[in-house]
């Protein structure tokens, strides 16, 4: 983007003002779907379907922009017309009459209502004198009904204008560049202008007027950039001769150094040609009303700039003082997001998703994450005459010190894998219909000793039934966060349905052949062995799957064209599996084994024990 250098001004000082739309006023969507763009660095230069040139749109951030509107107590306004000017100093300008303009970069973006406006544009020389701006503005001369608009989204939409009353509403809820091209404004000057960087400022008015105004309290806009433009012969040029990130402002219209002035109009008060263009603000040269009486109905501010810094990227928000900032969720890889801080060495404050905070000046957040993760796995209780199985959540012990502060409670969520099919493991998903197990990690007990820089934690079932011996389990780890805006949320570890999930009996069996365990243990494991009928079945055979259980398979025939298949076991088993698959006793489930690569349905399974033998009966059918 090129910026120019003002150079000396000469010959007469002009004029040349647009005065848009009332509330009547519309915008009307261009048909977008036709439009074509060409991207360049800062703007992006707008064409139709045939290929002409539409207008250009600003790419400006507006964090760090200037805001004005009206304040939300108001609920008096003026008769007639009756507004707040503020005018913008532009520093740099291009100036081509016939192919060139003014840009106006605007947000109104978390305005419920459509702000009220008109925009003039003083163009000044050395003669000391300003021209009628006012008399024959009608929306006739501002090119028949429209000005486009360049959405920052890129779609392409058009103002339209009343003739009435030449006001400009400009939609709540948009953000955009205003294109308002040189030749198709009101030129009431007596002369041309003889430079191509005059000097120009920049009008802006915030409507007051009782037609307007009393139900727009609350209502402002942002301007972040107001460039002028030259486009010939495929070429743009654009210079940014106002941007919101470094300004002063003031309600003095004395004041010749701000880049920003706000000023009254009243009715009756707007008087033009009755001052000279002098080293003071252009505004003062129309304006007769000097007790700030509307300014005081309005607030302006520069916004404060709002920045979001996580791994994937920077995101900034341009927000006013006391507004009210909202949060969202990141990944951090490696890690477990628990929200966002702006002190990420002491962690004074901590907003997670859904959280808000309250605008007091620029900030910067930061997304933080923790290392908080299950361990692979599970371990199951030995001890004669009781089972259990328990899973482990871990923290890096420098993560829980920084963030204990915000913890309020923390545990583990445990219930049969069965039940996570299509459904986010969460304990909102399970709580009402009570299939998971909430164990809370109290606050004396539950930490094993710091090992490897990690604390860590248990949550256990203990007196598993013994029909849920090979019963698979899953389990996730939470932590319960308040957060700085007293708003709570779960924070869980990541999960995974391979290594998170494991039954009583599969870990009996990992346990067993580990070289640490102990006779004494391989004892009590075998206990958990024994209450599981696991079988391998072929087309025509049935064996004992796992070698240590203290049963034996007596008889078996197996049977797959749908008939009976029973088998005979000594010893007082109390569920069953079969290939590997835990098969349900309830009838009306079916369950489904592999044999040699193909599927079969197992129904009409029974189990039987009398005087030590179990008899297992089952049907076997080919799927279809």
């Amino acid at each position: 983007m090129k910026t120019l250098h003002k150079g000396k001004i000469i010959g007469l000082i002009i004029a040349v003002a647009v005065l848009f739309a009332s509330v009547m006023a519309v915008i009307f969507p261009y048909n977008k779907t036709h439009a074509t763009a060409e991207t360049a660095e800062g703007y992006t230069v707008a064409k139709d379907a045939d290929g002409n040139f539409v207008g250009i749109g600003l790419k400006g951030s507006f964090d760090g922009a200037f805001y004005a509107g009206i304040k939300k107590d108001v609920t008096e306004f003026g008769t007639g017309i009756t507004g707040v000017a503020v005018e913008y100093r532009l520093k740099t300008t291009v100036f081509d009459k016939e192919n060139g303009g003014l840009l106006i970069h605007l947000n109104t973006e978390g305005r419920t209502k459509d702000f009220v406006t008109r925009v003039y544009a003083f163009v000044g020389e050395t003669t000391n004198r300003m021209m009628n701006a006012h008399a024959g503005l009608t929306a006739a001369q501002c090119d028949g009904v429209s000005r486009y608009f360049i959405k920052d989204n890129g779609d392409i939409t058009t103002l339209a204008f009343s003739r009435n009353n030449n006001r400009v509403t400009i939609p709540r809820e948009t953000s955009g560049t205003m294109v308002l091209p040189w030749a198709h404004m009101t030129d009431s000057t007596n002369g041309t202008i003889t430079t191509t960087d005059p000097e120009l400022r920049i009008v802006i008015i915030t409507d007051l007027s009782a037609d307007t105004g009393n139900t727009r309290a609350d209502q402002g806009i942002t301007i972040e950039n107001i460039s002028t433009y030259t486009y010939s012969g495929d070429v743009a040029e654009v210079v940014t001769g106002f941007s919101a990130k470094n300004l002063t402002y003031t309600t003095d219209a004395e004041d010749t150094t701000a880049d920003v002035n706000l000023a009254d109009i009243k009715k009756g008060k707007t008087v033009f040609c009755s001052r000279e263009w002098n080293t003071s603000v252009s505004v003062k040269n129309y304006l007769t009303d000097t007790d700030n009486s509307n300014v005081g109905l309005i607030e302006f501010e520069k916004l404060k700039t709002i920045s979001f810094v996580s791994e994937k990227e920077t995101t900034t928000k341009a927000l006013r003082e006391g507004k009210r900032v909202s949060f969202d969720t990141v990944e951090v890889s490696g890690k477990t997001f628990i929200g966002w801080t702006s002190d990420t060495e002491n962690l004074t404050d901590l907003y997670g998703a859904g959280s808000v905070a309250t605008v007091t000046g620029d900030i910067t957040y930061t997304a933080v994450g923790v290392n908080y993760n299950m361990k692979d796995g599970a371990a199951i209780k030995l001890r004669a005459g009781s089972n259990g199985i328990r899973f482990i959540s871990e923290i890096a012990s420098s993560d829980y010190n920084l963030i204990k502060n915000y913890v309020t409670a923390m545990g583990t969520l445990v219930l049969p894998t069965k039940y996570l099919e299509n459904k986010e493991f969460v304990l909102e998903n399970f709580i009402e219909n009570k299939t998971v197990a909430n164990i809370v990690k109290t606050a004396d007990n539950g930490w094993f000793a710091e090992e490897n820089g990690n604390y860590s934690y248990v949550g256990a079932m203990v007196n598993v039934k013994d029909e849920n011996t090979n019963l698979d389990f899953s389990a996730r780890g939470y932590l319960v966060l308040k957060y700085s805006d007293d708003s709570t949320a779960y924070v869980y570890t990541p999960f995974d349905k391979v290594n998170n999930s494991r039954s009583m009996y599969r870990v009996a069996e990992a346990a067993f052949g580990a070289a640490e365990t102990t006779d004494d243990q391989k004892a009590i494991l075998k206990t958990y062995f024994d209450k599981v009928a696991d079988l391998t079945v072929t087309e025509t055979e049935v064996e004992k799957a796992n070698g240590n259980a203290s049963y034996t398979v007596e008889s078996g025939n197996v049977l797959t064209d749908g008939t009976v298949s029973t088998v005979i076991i000594k010893g007082e088993v109390k569920v069953l599996t079969l290939n590997g698959v835990r098969i349900s006793l309830n009838a009306s489930v079916i369950s489904e084994i592999e044999i040699n690569g193909l599927k079969y349905g197992v129904t009409d399974v029974s189990m039987t024990t009398e005087n030590g033998e179990t008899t297992v009966s089952f049907k076997l059918t080919l799927n279809a």
